[in-house]
């Protein structure tokens, strides 16, 4: 898994930890020019590639319709945001705004998503975000929909040492600015939260991990919600064992970094995939 590491603009530029590198992904294929004038401050590839990227998000199946969402930090200062009431999965150019960070406030393009305020509060908080995605996968919505508070999700070892510990909120109303405040809370401390009769949140270096968190999400979801009452979870021994290689490799990976975001807007080679540290 590769992530968003460069401080570059139009494609070239040193990295923040280590060298620079190139990837064959489709999210490095350009999408086609909007009909709409481009934004005069974030290159013209970086716009495509995010617009290819919330493709493949939908691609993947974790969202309808309307009901996700995603924003990309830019810089200290800017992020993109998909726009209000547009779908992932046939995202143009025109349907991508750019706001503040500090207050989700909209600098270019049209009106950004309901949840402007949980993707500003995020990417304000935790710096070593890129990437913020909400989505909303059958079984993983299922049990948001239930009563209880105490789901084991450590049902697989992909969710303590790619995920973590996951937090869980009660219903707020939907774009309100109390939700924005609950999730950015919750987040703090975690990388993917649950939100009660909503659907879930994660955070990601890039496209290839919030699509990773959320598939892993799902599936130890799907296996809850099938198993029931004869679901067994990991030992309580194992996960803490790989909660700590959570740690160590997060620690390693951030080792002589300063954890600040980037200072200009990420090109194409950024966007894609995550490191190659955290794969399987």
């Amino acid at each position: 898994m590769r992530f968003i590491k460069n401080v570059m603009a139009n494609g070239s530029g040193s990295t923040r930890a280590g060298k620079s590198q190139r990837f064959s992904h489709p999210v490095s294929r350009r999408v086609g020019r909007s009909t709409r004038t481009i934004m005069k401050h974030v290159p013209e590839e970086t716009i495509n590639c995010f617009v290819e990227g919330c493709h493949r998000v939908a691609s993947h199946g974790l969202i309808r319709c309307s009901s996700g969402n995603l924003s990309l930090r830019l810089d200290e200062n800017r992020m993109l945001v998909t726009a209000s009431r547009s779908w992932l999965g046939r995202l143009s150019a025109d349907d991508v705004s750019l706001c503040l960070i500090s207050d989700g406030s909209l600098l270019e393009g049209g009106k950004p998503s309901v949840e402007i305020g949980i993707h500003a509060g995020i990417l304000k908080t935790r710096p070593d975000v890129h990437l913020v995605m909400h989505f909303q996968t059958p079984s993983a919505t299922a049990l948001a929909c239930q009563a209880s508070d105490n789901i084991n999700y450590n049902v697989i070892p992909e969710i303590p040492f790619y995920i973590g510990p996951v937090a869980r909120i009660p219903y707020v109303l939907p774009g309100s600015k109390e939700l924005a405040q609950a999730v950015t809370d919750a987040m703090r401390e975690h990388d993917l939260v649950v939100m009660g009769n909503h659907g879930q949140v994660t955070v990601a270096r890039d496209v290839d991990h919030a699509i990773q968190n959320a598939e892993f999400f799902e599936l130890a979801s799907e296996i809850v919600l099938r198993s029931g009452d004869r679901v067994t979870p990991l030992p309580e021994k194992e996960v803490q064992t790989l909660l700590e290689l959570r740690r160590a490799a997060n620690a390693e990976r951030h080792e002589g970094s300063c954890h600040s975001p980037p200072s200009q807007a990420p090109s194409s080679r950024e966007i894609g995939k995550i490191p190659e540290k955290y794969d399987a």
